[in-house]
């Protein structure tokens, strides 16, 4: 029945355009990631009009931490032809607030992606119970 949910949510998340609306969008990071007991850092590249080409897990780290690499996240948007990204990872913690790291690297992601010109759309900040938007905080 949870396998029956998940691509239901997934399945939504692919029709709808993720620039157009995100709550099928956060519904499914929520359900995907939101209970992880490690952090985990996915991807979602899309065309020109926001319709999904992929979704794919970036990385998975401890508790506190994931690392993450800008060469592999752009090689894989470009070999998508991808022109926008949005990015999501959770917070074990239960807390959705970015940290200042996670601010720190959402900037510089969203500078080289606008310098490939790529669109960093969002990155989201994701527990079981709250999902942060880190371009509704103004950290694009």
């Amino acid at each position: 029945m949870r396998q029956l949910l998940a691509d239901g949510l997934r399945e939504q998340v692919r029709r709808t355009a993720l620039t157009k609306d995100r709550s099928a969008l956060e519904h499914h990071l929520r359900n995907s990631i939101g209970r992880l007991r490690q952090e985990r850092m996915v991807a979602f590249f899309a065309d020109a009009d926001g319709r999904l080409l992929s979704e794919e897990v970036l990385g998975e780290g401890p508790e506190n931490g994931v690392l993450l690499s800008a060469r592999s996240l752009f090689g894989r948007a470009m070999n998508l032809d991808a022109r926008i990204v949005v990015l999501a990872h959770n917070h074990p913690s239960g807390s959705a607030e970015p940290s200042a790291e996670d601010i720190r690297t959402t900037r510089t992601l969203a500078k080289l992606a606008g310098q490939l010109g790529i669109t960093l759309l969002d990155h989201f900040i994701v527990t079981d119970a709250a999902v942060t938007s880190c371009a509704d905080r103004g950290h694009l």
